[in-house]
């Protein structure tokens, strides 16, 4: 952005420097008039450097309210029936109706390919010189009052646009102009200098005899000395807008910008305030915007540290998390198994009753109906002991005898054998005991 404003800028100051005098094609001459008060208007104005140009090509028409206003004129009703017709070497001016007032003053806005210029003019339809009307812009032909001669600045003028739109002659470059302007409203621009022309600033536009003084050659050099001038002043070859609040002439006094009061001869209002245009926010330089933009990657690295750290933390109470949980997985499955063996050893003297209950009645399959019925009668509960405490070695004697019911020696041996090896004295005891009985034959049952 900042190259661009660069060579647009340069590019402006290019064209001030090198555009000849010729880019002004065309000029509004005198306007003659032949008509009289109440009557309809018919005069012609004096085209010049019309030469090479078609009719259609060059357009004139009444000027804007806006000119109006700038050139402190209003723009009465009765000016709005002016017709204008381009017959080269002249400009038909006509109305659709009378003309109430003996005195027009009216804008001519004048428009063809290569530009555009707007003139004054004053017309007195009665008077011994009715049939002259007197320009208000400056003519080589005549030299308007002071007070025709003043414009005021615009923020969007610029001092080439003022000179090139009021040359008064075709023999005077835009460079004389320019020159002449300055000399005659040096209290307009800051330092002294053709670029730092002031908006609402009132101007004094000087005569093509002012102009003359300086040379073309000399006066295109002086210009493109002051545009070094300005360029160095401001640095980088940037133009810029300065402030009168902060840059300006101090010795300038308040009132040189002032707007002049109306002279009797227009009756024209006090020009609008002035406004100064406003300073753009100046670019910060390129050192400046690489080390916001490292600072700002600094910054973005501390942040993705602290995110960093933040997850590692997380990790890490995550871990611990998981750990607990497989730790009171371990717990759970330990203490389940533990009841469960608890639950086995309390179901085992169950297991003997019912175990020693099946052996009794396989025994007696055989058995008649009524030695069944007195088995019964006189059957004994198993003299198993199950009131002592219930123990690992006491768990393998009940099994031990509860194998031994069902006529299953392998196992029943391989119990009391473990009891014999690991159980108390009292545990001991009742193994061997047990053992001693399984030395012995099987009894055979009686034949049927």
């Amino acid at each position: 952005m900042l190259f661009g404003r660069c060579f647009a800028a340069a590019a402006l100051i290019l064209l001030a420097v090198a555009s000849p005098a010729s880019a002004r094609a065309l000029a509004l001459g005198e306007l003659v008039v032949v008509s009289s008060a109440g009557e309809t208007l018919d005069g012609r104005i004096a085209l010049v450097g019309a030469e090479g140009l078609r009719p259609q090509d060059i357009t004139v028409a009444l000027g804007s309210k806006e000119a109006f206003g700038h050139h402190g004129l209003e723009r009465f009703g009765y000016l709005e029936t002016l017709r204008f017709r381009v017959e080269p070497p002249d400009i038909l001016v006509s109305s659709a109706a009378p003309m109430p007032d003996a005195y027009l003053n009216f804008l001519v806005r004048l428009t063809w390919p290569a530009g555009a210029l707007t003139r004054e003019y004053a017309v007195l339809l009665d008077g011994p010189e009715r049939n002259a009307a007197t320009p208000q812009a400056e003519t080589p032909e005549a030299t308007p009052s002071p007070s025709q001669r003043t414009l005021i600045v615009r923020p969007t003028d610029t001092l080439w646009s003022i000179a090139a739109a009021n040359l008064p002659s075709d023999r005077i470059s835009v460079q004389q102009h320019m020159l002449a302007i300055l000399r005659e409203n040096h209290h307009a621009f800051v330092a002294g200098n053709i670029n730092g022309l002031v908006a609402g600033a009132i101007l004094r536009l000087p005569d093509a005899s002012a102009a003359m003084a300086l040379p073309p050659e000399a006066a295109i050099d002086e210009a493109a000395r002051q545009n070094d001038a300005w360029r160095d002043q401001t640095g980088s070859g940037q133009l810029q807008i300065i402030d009168l609040a902060e840059d300006g002439p101090q010795d300038a006094p308040a009132a040189e910008f002032a707007a002049e009061p109306p002279t009797p001869e227009t009756g024209a209002e006090p020009p609008p305030k002035i406004e100064l245009a406003e300073i753009p926010a100046p670019e910060p330089p390129l050192a400046d915007v690489i080390e916001d933009l490292q600072r700002q990657v600094r910054e973005q690295a501390r942040q993705m540290e602290r995110r960093d750290d933040e997850i590692t933390r997380l990790n890490r109470e995550l871990a611990a998390l998981e750990a607990g949980r497989e730790q009171q997985r371990q717990e759970s499955a330990a203490a389940l198994g533990r009841w469960r063996m608890a639950a086995f050893a309390g179901l085992l003297p169950t297991a003997g009753l019912l175990a020693a209950g099946l052996v009794a009645l396989r025994r007696r399959r055989s058995a008649s109906p009524s030695e069944t019925v007195q088995a019964l009668e006189t059957a004994e509960a198993p003299d198993h002991d199950f009131g002592v405490s219930i123990g690992d070695g006491r768990v393998k004697l009940n099994m031990a005898r509860a194998y031994i019911d069902l006529d299953d020696r392998v196992h029943a041996r391989e119990m009391l054998e473990e009891v014999a090896a690991d159980g108390t004295d009292e545990e001991r005891q009742e193994a061997q005991a047990l053992l001693a009985q399984l030395a012995d034959p099987p009894p055979q049952d009686a034949p049927p």
